[in-house]
């Protein structure tokens, strides 16, 4: 975990983020999507159906045993819910490949490509880049930086999406920890 925040810390200033409350803003979304612990998404198998469809909505089937069979399959599944949109390739299994990685989860292969290139990185042929902590925080960063325009905490949230009101929660008090600690300052 300390070497994800000091990767972090050193992301934000290579890129010019001085501003104490913009860094203890991307550190809780770190903190809140990864743990500050860089990992490839996990399966769904045995995550409660009201809790995958919370997180995913009308993307997976409303049917408990269509669900149950679909999450039963990580490929299948990723597949579903995330094939064919945001540049994975419908038919493919983009979907499972560009699962979330890193601090920030990344996923999809319009993402990978994007912020692979902006910071000189090929994370569309080697995805699990994003789990290294220097390269995670550098995708954390240049994912802000390319779709962060100001407006607070919550412009800086749906940014990244996908904030069910658990994450939010924890993204939120994440915040106002690093806010009043200073340290990512």
């Amino acid at each position: 975990m300390a070497d994800m925040k000091a990767a972090l810390i050193a992301a934000m200033t290579k890129a010019g983020i001085t501003d104490p409350d913009e860094r203890a803003m991307i550190a809780a979304i770190a903190g809140g999507e990864s743990g500050f612990a860089p990992q490839t998404e996990m399966s769904y198998a045995h995550t409660p159906n009201v809790r995958i469809r919370q997180i995913f909505g009308t993307r997976v089937p409303a049917d408990d045993a269509a669900l149950n069979a679909l999450k039963a399959d990580d490929r299948e599944f990723f597949d579903a819910v995330y094939g064919g949109r945001y540049g994975n390739r419908p038919g493919t299994d983009d979907g499972y490949t560009y699962r979330g990685r890193g601090p920030f989860q990344l996923t999809f292969r319009g993402n990978y490509d994007a912020i692979g290139k902006a910071i000189g990185q090929d994370l569309v042929g080697n995805p699990d880049l994003v789990n290294d902590p220097v390269i995670g925080a550098e995708t954390a960063v240049a994912y802000i930086k390319a779709r962060y325009h100001g407006g607070g905490f919550n412009m800086m949230l749906a940014c990244v999406g996908w904030n069910t009101p658990d994450m939010r929660r924890r993204k939120t008090q994440l915040y106002q920890q690093f806010k009043a600690s200073g340290e990512f300052a």
